[in-house]
């Protein structure tokens, strides 16, 4: 499978169907990215994905950098930092709609944890309005990915 190009987005949640954006509340100067109760597509779920030269990806909503901290996914209001994303293809059957893992880079060498692919964004629980956060994503054979660990991307372009 190819790596996901550039492009307008939104993303759902594989194992629950909602959709991903930012919410209205603040969390230390940053929006926290949490699931949608419905299928509109409007500016707060609609993320600009850039595959950069080194193969990882820079994602944005709203022109806001997201980032890991403290363990949630967020939007930083006041970008003062950066982060990249390793977005991987993780379909498992021929045929089947494309589903990927959002990664977190590591800083420094990666440890690796046998059944563990590092961190990455899970949905913490299927209700509307849980909180994406950074997880220690997981696999068992022959390989199996838990639906709250895989995203599915659809285009958005042309959504202000």
């Amino acid at each position: 499978m190819t790596a996901l190009p550039s492009g307008v987005y939104t993303i759902k949640n594989d194992g629950t169907g909602q959709a991903i954006g930012t919410s209205a509340d603040k969390f230390f100067g940053s929006l926290p990215i949490q699931s949608t109760d419905d299928d509109l597509v409007r500016p707060d779920i609609v993320f600009n994905i850039d595959l950069l030269g080194n193969g990882n990806y820079s994602i944005k909503v709203h022109g806001h950098p997201v980032v890991g901290i403290n363990g949630k996914v967020v939007a930083l209001i006041s970008p003062v930092m950066q982060s990249e994303w390793r977005i991987v293809p993780r379909n498992i059957y021929p045929g089947t709609l494309p589903v990927y893992t959002i990664e977190q880079i590591e800083l420094g060498p990666p440890i690796h944890i046998p059944g563990t692919l590092g961190q990455g964004w899970v949905l913490k629980a299927p209700e509307a309005g849980s909180d994406v956060v950074v997880s220690t994503l997981i696999f068992t054979g022959p390989p199996f990915y838990p639906p709250e660990q895989l995203w599915v991307f659809g285009d958005a372009r042309g959504v202000n």
